[in-house]
């Protein structure tokens, strides 16, 4: 367990969250009923699981979480392309779409170091051992 507010990614998620939401309040309920609402809770979402993550005692768990945070950068992605596509005043999102796409890089990279320290192949949400690709093939599954 340690400290999200010590992690960068942290940092860097919760200000694009911030910049989702004023992003989103552009999107008129009209134009896109819900869309707004579920942009900026999408976007929220990613420093949330950062923080349940890293934050959690059991570690885990720490994986399930990232790998959630990047899923809902995915969904933040998808919404926002969505809300260009159907004409909604979001403005240019290249800058968005680039720190969205670094966040996710840093993400990633966490993950993948986190499911290393465990000593596991994927991460899973109960914190069981999983088995990894050479394991499947051992078992002629893979």
């Amino acid at each position: 367990m340690q400290n999200p507010t010590n992690l960068q990614v942290y940092h860097r998620a919760i200000d694009f969250a911030a910049a989702v939401h004023r992003l989103a309040r552009r999107i008129r309920t009209a134009d896109a009923p819900g869309l707004a609402n579920q942009l900026a809770r999408a976007a929220a979402s990613i420093p949330a699981n950062i923080a349940e993550g890293v934050g959690h005692p059991n570690p885990g768990r720490c994986p399930f979480h990232l790998g959630v945070a990047i899923a809902s950068g995915f969904e933040v992605e998808t919404h926002l392309r969505l809300a260009r596509k159907i004409g909604c005043a979001v403005g240019t999102l290249d800058p968005v779409l680039n720190e969205l796409d670094q966040i996710r890089r840093m993400l990633y990279t966490l993950r993948e170091y986190n499911i290393r320290r465990l000593g596991r192949g994927t991460g899973a949400p109960d914190g069981a051992p999983l088995m990894t690709r050479q394991g499947a093939e051992r078992r002629g599954s893979g």
